[in-house]
């Protein structure tokens, strides 16, 4: 059976004891006492049934976000160049800066790049290396200093 199945199950199962305790205490016992004691006794049991099943699912949860590729989890960390914001990526190649992102906060026509996703810091360095404008260099200094 799977957990999720096994956790339907408990949760009857948790529901029926908790049923004919409540049933118990309404028509034999009518007293506070009762309830405290069937309490007493459910409550561990109860823990004891959903434990297992809540660990495996929060588990499966846990794995299957991990399985998961990194690009789908990790859309990357914004920064802001000229109150533009600028979505840049880190891994293994270092930072990596959103193309689109680019050419929206530096506002540059004819870019190579532009609609290939993420770009690296060498290439918008060759790239804006070469560009006189003014927004390139200071785009290129904002890109060295948050290397």
């Amino acid at each position: 059976m799977t957990n999720g199945v096994m956790l339907l199950l408990r949760l009857l199962v948790v529901a029926f004891a908790t049923a004919t305790i409540i049933y118990a205490w309404h028509w034999y016992m009518r007293d506070t006492a009762g309830i405290v004691i069937g309490a007493l006794l459910a409550v561990p049991i109860a823990w004891r049934l959903l434990a297992r099943p809540v660990v495996d699912l929060a588990h499966g949860g846990v794995a299957w976000l991990a399985a998961r590729p990194a690009g789908a989890r990790q859309a990357g960390r914004a920064f802001e160049f000229e109150s533009v914001p600028v979505r840049v990526q880190t891994g293994e190649g270092g930072l990596r800066f959103r193309a689109e992102d680019v050419a929206s906060a530096t506002g540059l026509k004819g870019i190579p790049w532009q609609g290939r996703g993420y770009v690296d810091v060498a290439t918008l360095e060759k790239w804006l290396g070469k560009r006189s404008e003014p927004v390139a260099q200071r785009f290129l200094a904002w890109v060295r200093k948050k290397k």
